[in-house]
C-alpha cells in the first residue's frame, strides 16, 4: 500500500522555539524609558538559554524526520510506478500452438490491422501523396486473400489481389514451390524456404513462446493470447511481429507485421478427393529436382 505524506504542522519544538524567540524580541524591542527597561534588557537566565538550544535541536530532528519521510514517500512512489511498468500479465495455462495437421483446408485473409487508423491516415493524406498512393496500387497488385488446401503430399494455394487474375502455388513434399510467373507466362520453381512470410502454416508461429507472452485480450471478438517479438530485416531494420492465439483451441487466429494483419479461418472448404498438380507445373518440378539431385555414385 503507498504511503500518504501527512500535512506539513508545526513540531512542538519549533512552536516553543518560536513562542521563546517572539517573546525576547518583544521584551528587546521595549522602549528604554519603560519602567521594567532593566528587567527585560537583561541576559537570558541560563535555564531559558538552555530552554532555546533544545528547541533548536528538537526542531532540527523533526524537520530532518519529516524530510526523511518525505523522501521515502516519493521512492515509495516510484517503485510502484516502476512495478506498475513492467508488470507481467498472469501467465496463462499453455503457450502451446495447435496449427492443424494433415489433410486441411483453410483460408487467410490479408486486411488493414487497424482499418480506423487507416482511415484515418489515408484522410491526412494531401492530394498529391493520394494520387501517389493510388497511382501505385494500380499498377502493384496487392495481396488481399489466400485459399489453401492440403492434401496428401500436395498443397495449393490459390493467391487472389486487389485486382487483375488469381494465380495458383503448388506445394511438393520435397520442398519445391511451383508458381506461373505472370509476365514470364512461364512457370518458375522456388525452395519453400525462400518463401519466408509467406508460407502462411505453422512455421509463421514457431518463434511463439512463454518468453515472447504479452498478454491476454480481446482480438476481432475472440479471447487471445497475444504474443510479440523484434527481428531483424537484411537492411538491419527492427521488425515487430505479433501473433494472436486463440485461447479455448490454442490455434493462431493472426498474425502481422506491423502493416497489414493476416486472419487465419480452418475448414473453410469440403477436401477434394485428390490433389492434381497441373502438367506445366509439374514439368518443371521434375526438372527442378533433377537438377539438384545428387550424382549417381560409381561403384
Amino acid at each position: 500500500m503507498s504511503r500518504t505524506t501527512p500535512p506539513r504542522r508545526l513540531a512542538p519544538a519549533a512552536v516553543a522555539l518560536a513562542m521563546l524567540m517572539a517573546a525576547a524580541t518583544s521584551l528587546a524591542a521595549q522602549p528604554a524609558s519603560a519602567p521594567a527597561a532593566a528587567v527585560t534588557n537583561a541576559p537570558l537566565l541560563p535555564r531559558d538559554r538552555k530552554a532555546m538550544r533544545d528547541a533548536q535541536q528538537e526542531a532540527r530532528r523533526e524537520a530532518r524526520e519529516e524530510k526523511r519521510e518525505l523522501k521515502e514517500a516519493r521512492m515509495e512512489a516510484r517503485q510502484q510506478e516502476k512495478e506498475k511498468a513492467t508488470h507481467q500479465a498472469p501467465a496463462p495455462l499453455t503457450h502451446r500452438v495447435s496449427f492443424p495437421t494433415g489433410d486441411l483446408a483453410w483460408t487467410v485473409d490479408i486486411e488493414a490491422l487497424d482499418p480506423k487508423l487507416a482511415n484515418e491516415q489515408a484522410k491526412a493524406l494531401t492530394p498529391e501523396q493520394k494520387a501517389a498512393v493510388d497511382a501505385q496500387a494500380a499498377t502493384v497488385p496487392q495481396l488481399r486473400r489466400v485459399q489453401i488446401v492440403r492434401k496428401s503430399t500436395l498443397r495449393r494455394d490459390i493467391r487472389q489481389y486487389n485486382f487483375g487474375p488469381a494465380n495458383e502455388f503448388w506445394w511438393t513434399d520435397t520442398g519445391l514451390v511451383a508458381q506461373l510467373d505472370k509476365p514470364g507466362g512461364r512457370v518458375i520453381v522456388m525452395k519453400a524456404g525462400n518463401m519466408g512470410n509467406e508460407r502462411y502454416d505453422a512455421s509463421l508461429f514457431a518463434w511463439v513462446t512463454a518468453a515472447t507472452f504479452k498478454g491476454e485480450e480481446v482480438f476481432r471478438e475472440k479471447k487471445c493470447r497475444r504474443y510479440e517479438t523484434v527481428i531483424m530485416q537484411r537492411n538491419d531494420e527492427k521488425l515487430t511481429l505479433t501473433a494472436w492465439i486463440n485461447s479455448e483451441t490454442n490455434r493462431p487466429i493472426a498474425w502481422s507485421d506491423g502493416g497489414n494483419v493476416s486472419l487465419f479461418t480452418y475448414d473453410t472448404e469440403p477436401l477434394p478427393v485428390a490433389l492434381t498438380m497441373p502438367d506445366d507445373y509439374q514439368r518443371e518440378v521434375n526438372r527442378i529436382r533433377a537438377f539438384y539431385a545428387p550424382p549417381p555414385r560409381v561403384r
